[in-house]
């Protein structure tokens, strides 16, 4: 049996939307490892993070897809920033639950800075390749928000360095990343390969009835404007916020209605809060559906219903929302800070907009809105590009070649 590891501190690939440091990453890590899986009868995935919220201590993803919750630091949440001191438990628990099982790793594969730390220090002890995903560069992540008291940079950014050096591959999501990672942690170019997260096209598809699916959530405006993501300032819902108004002037121009679908997590942090205000503020709040968090199903219900997905991060690696949008049969229109540049660059199904510029955002929302046929044919052409580039076995077979080659074809 061909073990793969994967070490992910912060992210549980079980974790449901709307959990603190839930979100993209967390998918990513689940369907890969269902992927991975089911390419061959002797690979397992064995996933590796920190136990909190009661959760248990093993829980299958799928047949040869294993969580496995380590202990650190008690039962309550603890913030990614501020782990640190509680990675060299958790890998010392990694080893000894691989010896105890009589596992030995295949290849490991560590995933955001954390889990890199992790990875290096179990492909130490078990003298086997790590392979490292960043999902986030620190220092790229600074540029946009600075506050080192809240992100921890000159702990997380010497560590990335050291990644970067000792990894023996590295996977990035799209190559405006592998620029990203040339330009600020130079020397691994040629260790760089180029594999984007994937999606389920099955499980995401375009509605079979889209006004069926808009009356069963209530939604009776022309149009459905939706977003989704951990609520986070990085996330830019604030600045999303900033153009309803000019997307509501548009659209009334032209006797059209329109309603924003936002989360709000829980409600109860700070950054949560502060959209409630500034909606109260902005005196829009009856063009927004604050939602809370959903389950699998509602997420699935807002994308069949909704005719527009929008990603307004101030940056974003990749966007794994953003094919699920395409896979459902929205056109989407993001960031250009990241990797949807690259996902939209065709233009065919989408744009790319600096979500600072709110007046192009909100007049690039507004166009498409009005122009039906236009919004059709999008929606056609990004279902097309779902299901041609980023269905996840594909994906997962091209991230085994690169552990095999890693591996140098060595069991």
């Amino acid at each position: 049996m061909r073990t793969i590891v994967f070490a992910n501190p912060h992210s549980d690939p079980l974790a449901l939307p709307g959990q603190p440091d839930s979100g993209g990453q967390c998918v990513y890590e689940r369907e890969l490892m269902k992927a991975l899986a089911s390419l061959a009868p002797d690979i397992e995935v064995v996933s590796f993070t920190r136990r909190w919220g009661g959760k248990p201590v093993e829980e299958a993803v799928a047949p040869r897809a294993l969580v496995v919750r380590l202990e650190a630091g008690g039962d309550g949440f603890i913030r990614k920033e501020d782990l640190m001191p509680h990675l060299p438990g958790l890998a010392a628990q990694a080893e000894m639950w691989l010896r105890a099982t009589g596992r030995v790793p295949y290849i490991i594969h560590g995933h955001y800075w954390d889990g890199g730390w992790m990875a290096d220090r179990l492909a130490e002890l078990f003298n086997v390749p790590y392979l490292w995903t960043a999902h986030s560069l620190g220092k790229v992540k600074r540029l946009t928000l600075p506050d080192d008291t809240l992100y921890s940079y000159s702990i997380r950014i010497p560590e990335e360095e050291r990644i970067v050096r000792k990894a023996s591959a590295i996977v990035a999501t799209s190559s405006q990343e592998k620029e990203l990672f040339n330009e600020h942690y130079p020397g691994a170019e040629e260790r760089i390969t180029v594999i984007p997260p994937g999606v389920d096209t099955e499980r995401y598809h375009p509605p079979a009835d889209k006004a069926a699916a808009r009356k069963r959530l209530a939604i009776y405006t022309d149009s459905l404007i939706f977003t989704v993501g951990r609520v986070d300032k990085r996330k830019g819902f604030d600045l999303l916020l900033r153009m309803i108004p000019d997307v509501v002037a548009a659209l009334g121009l032209k006797r059209k209605s329109a309603l924003f679908a936002i989360p709000e997590g829980d409600g109860t942090d700070e950054y949560a809060l502060s959209l409630r205000q500034q909606a109260r503020n902005m005196e829009i709040e009856r063009h927004i559906r604050f939602f809370p968090r959903l389950t699998d199903e509602e997420l699935m219900a807002y994308y069949a219903a909704a005719d527009l997905f929008v990603c307004p991060s101030r940056y974003e690696p990749f966007g794994i929302v953003i094919v699920e949008a395409l896979a459902s049969g929205l056109p989407v229109i993001a960031t250009d800070r990241g990797g949807p540049a690259e996902i939209l660059a065709s233009g065919a199904f989408g744009e790319a907009i600096d979500p600072a510029d709110t007046k192009r955002y909100a007049a690039a929302i507004a166009a498409l809105l009005l122009d039906a046929p236009l919004l059709s044919s999008m929606s056609a052409a990004g279902r097309k590009e779902a299901v041609e580039r980023y269905a996840w076995r594909s994906i997962a077979a091209r991230i085994l070649a690169v552990y095999e080659k890693t591996k140098g074809g060595n069991p």
